[in-house]
């Protein structure tokens, strides 16, 4: 066993981590039509110096803006979003509150180069140990129509918003070789393995449908709003997860021993409603004599 003094935080963190940013725009706007139109690629790299975690994201939107008629227009706005993330699956457990209290006398290495017993359940499992890769897909789109029924005084819109989820997460742990002494033999930081896959989607639909009518009557003005919503959620979330990896360098469900554990869940909500909304605004002069 070896000793001397070890700076945690240091060992564990860079100072600095770069991030990429890009992107591109296009735009145009004419009497009857307009357009918008932008990607963008974003990526942060994680501060860790063992095993490190980095984060992407790729983003797309585009906006069009449609003048039919003098009363009629029609817009759409739409979004489409992708993260990958993919981390040590340590960070995800005790790291943190292991790498503020390991000992200071306590060394990573010892000088064969091989884990210490105090670093391998630190910087080990940061570096050698399982990982975690988070994917998102998310999809946003809303239409609109809006017709001045009397142009000025009584306008009828309707809006549908689409909105769709997904997210699949793949994870699995390995052990870690350490050594207490050139002459031990080399143990382990644990023995259960394990492999685990995770999904998860969602379906978000939403309709309104609304009519405006305002006007003035000379210094007195009268809006009355009339409309109809209905809102649709289903979601769904899978999860498999097998102990007893066959190979630690092909970590998978397929590939393990163990017993399945396996939780599904299932949820779904709906609600419609009419709503009226009615503002009167009456002035009044008041003369004194």
């Amino acid at each position: 066993m070896y000793t001397g003094t070890t700076d945690w935080l240091h060992e564990a963190y860079r100072k600095s981590a770069p991030t990429y940013n890009a992107n591109l725009s296009i735009s145009k706007r004419a009497e009857k039509l307009s357009y918008y139109f932008s990607g963008d690629y974003y990526q942060q790299d994680g501060l860790l110096k063992y095993g490190n975690d980095v984060y992407k994201r790729y983003n797309v939107r585009g906006k069009v803006d449609f003048d039919v008629t003098d009363w009629l227009k029609f817009s759409n706005n739409t979004q489409l979003t992708s993260t990958d993330y993919e981390a040590p699956v340590f960070l995800d457990g005790d790291f943190f509150w292991n790498v503020n209290r390991t000992n200071s006398l306590d060394v990573p290495r010892n000088p064969d180069g091989s884990w210490t017993r105090a670093g391998a359940p630190v910087l080990g499992a940061l570096q050698e140990g399982g990982r975690r890769r988070d994917k998102l897909n998310e999809y946003v789109t809303t239409f609109a129509a809006k017709a001045a029924l009397i142009k000025n005084v009584w306008d009828l819109n309707a809006e549908a918003t689409f909105r769709r989820g997904s997210n699949t997460i793949r994870s699995y742990d390995v052990p870690v070789p350490y050594k207490t002494g050139p002459n031990n033999p080399v143990q382990y930081t644990f023995s259960n393995t394990w492999a685990q896959n995770q999904s998860a989607a969602t379906t978000y639909n939403v309709y309104n449908i609304y009519t405006d009518f305002h006007k003035n009557f000379g210094d007195h003005f009268l809006q009355a709003l009339v409309g109809f919503n209905s809102e649709q959620y289903d979601s769904s979330y899978f999860s498999a997860r097998k102990n007893g990896l066959i190979s630690t360098s092909l970590p998978s469900i397929d590939l393990s021993t163990g017993t399945m554990e396996e939780v599904e869940r299932v949820k779904n909500w709906a609600v419609q409603g009419c709503f009226i909304v009615w503002d009167i605004t009456i002035r009044k002069s008041i003369y004194w004599n």
